[in-house]
């Protein structure tokens, strides 16, 4: 019943509390009991033997992976009750509906950026820390989140999971297929920041202008 009372006096603002006791060496994440801990430690191993079946991600534990093709089913999906979007996950609804109320409940030490969930906090943090507990057991290059190191994997393996419709093309992740896609569709994005002209040349010479006046500030 102790050891109980104190998932409630630990909170959930803080991984590194006193009711915490036992800390990841890796990444500083706390817990409550050793046997967690344990549990743990295996998602900074190089071992991982549970792979996806549909894009060839892989995990440490059995429970993850079938958590994961969960995306790709779609099987049990949660909606929002204020929009259109639907979630696999009921923790990830609960994190988009504090996009509907703004609410950023966890801040940055260092910058002061509020964030939705306190593992959004702990990744960002690494950006000031530099900390990158994630390391490919390939080449031994160090990432600040896993999802980093999946993508880089792929590289060794040689896994593409993401295939174009249009043609025979396929990529590591889905962003760059999404930036693929827009070749085929003519879709663009993202608009000049400079003032539109009535020709390219004067467009251009507008371009190289300031490039210029860049790199004359730089040189002084």
């Amino acid at each position: 019943l102790e050891r109980h009372k104190q998932t409630h006096k630990s909170g959930q603002h803080s991984y590194k509390c006193p009711q915490r006791p036992h800390i990841c060496t890796q990444c500083g994440k706390g817990f409550l009991y050793k046997g967690g801990l344990l549990s743990h430690m295996k998602i900074h191993s190089e071992e991982m033997p549970f792979m996806c079946s549909f894009c060839g991600k892989s995990f440490k534990r059995e429970r993850n992976m079938k958590k994961h093709e969960r995306c790709h089913t779609r099987e049990n999906v949660f909606s929002c009750s204020q929009c259109d979007k639907s979630f696999v996950y009921k923790a990830t609804l609960i994190r988009h509906e504090l996009t509907h109320s703004g609410e950023r409940p966890y801040l940055c030490s260092d910058c002061g950026k509020g964030f939705f969930s306190h593992a959004e906090l702990l990744k960002h943090e690494r950006f000031h820390t530099g900390h990158k507990p994630f390391q490919c057991p390939h080449c031994g290059k160090k990432f600040t989140q896993s999802c980093y190191l999946t993508i880089h994997l792929r590289y060794h393996t040689g896994v593409r999971p993401y295939s174009c419709t249009e043609c025979d093309k396929s990529f590591l992740s889905a962003n760059r297929l999404k930036r693929h896609q827009r070749t085929h569709s003519g879709e663009k994005p993202y608009l000049c920041m400079f003032p539109s002209s009535n020709t390219p040349d004067s467009h251009d010479q507008l371009i190289i202008k300031l490039c210029r006046s860049l790199i004359m500030i730089l040189i002084i």
